[in-house]
């Protein structure tokens, strides 16, 4: 019946100020929001079905493993210990790629839910931006993962950088399993409801960030490791990179 109303306000407004009237796009979609060129895109919706499928896989071939890969998260003993396990380390590996595949097709759902109208050459790239960005954020992932490497050489601290690699990558595998579900809903729908998923995604994401922040520093202190040197960490080898990236994400649209 909206539609309906909404069709034929249309047409009035044709009738009375010509073909060049069109409807202001907040009133165009009381009836829900309007999917974007990119995620639109049949290919879109081939990565969010693959996402689904890769998801249910994981959580099929390790059902026994993955309320233990849960646990750890919120446990402060040393994971390296949990990873010497092959099966968990492979479950880790794993949820961290799909966490990386979910980062990239919520990051192109939500630019193009907030950056509207998106540039031409956005529109040229399509769907295939998803997988751009997902070797863009895994090329950052590789590479803060390479300076700890580096870092723990040169000051003879092995063994407490690769339980930090380990702690992150704990985290982001975590945060995959627990934000695919609700990032599956965000991505193949397109009515108010997604404001609401968007909305849980976020709060979410800032609660394992917040998890995340507690653990390294549970770490360092551990590591009888100044605080002042734990900021450093966060803010140089963690937020940086990724502030970075988002700017210029940004400047281009």
């Amino acid at each position: 019946m909206a539609l309906l109303q909404i069709d034929s306000l249309a047409v009035g407004l044709v009738e009375v100020f010509g073909d060049k009237a069109h409807l202001l796009p907040a009133y165009a979609t009381e009836a829900g929001s309007v999917a974007g060129v990119v995620t639109s895109h049949p290919f879109y919706h081939i990565l969010s079905l693959i996402l689904l499928g890769l998801w249910a896989l994981l959580l099929y071939s390790y059902r026994s493993e993955v309320p233990m890969f849960l646990r750890s998260v919120v446990m402060t003993k040393n994971v390296t210990s949990d990873e010497a396990n092959p099966i968990f380390a492979s479950l880790m590996r794993m949820a961290q790629q799909l966490a990386l595949v979910i980062v990239a097709l919520l990051a192109v759902r939500i630019v193009e839910k907030e950056f509207s109208p998106l540039p031409e050459w956005v529109e040229r790239w399509n769907a295939t931006l998803v997988v751009a960005l997902f070797v863009v954020v895994s090329l950052l992932v590789l590479l803060q993962n390479l300076v700890l490497r580096i870092i723990g050489m040169v000051c003879g601290a092995h063994d407490f950088t690769h339980e930090a690699i380990t702690v992150k990558n704990l985290f982001i595998g975590s945060w995959g399993l627990i934000v695919a579900l609700p990032t599956l809903l965000l991505l193949l729908n397109h009515t108010v409801a997604e404001t609401f998923v968007l909305h849980f995604i976020t709060f979410l994401t800032i609660l394992a960030l917040l998890t995340y922040t507690f653990k390294s520093f549970l770490l360092f202190r551990r590591a009888k490791i100044s605080i002042l040197i734990w900021f450093l960490y966060l803010c140089t080898v963690e937020a940086l990179p990724i502030t970075l990236l988002m700017v210029g994400i940004a400047r281009q649209l």
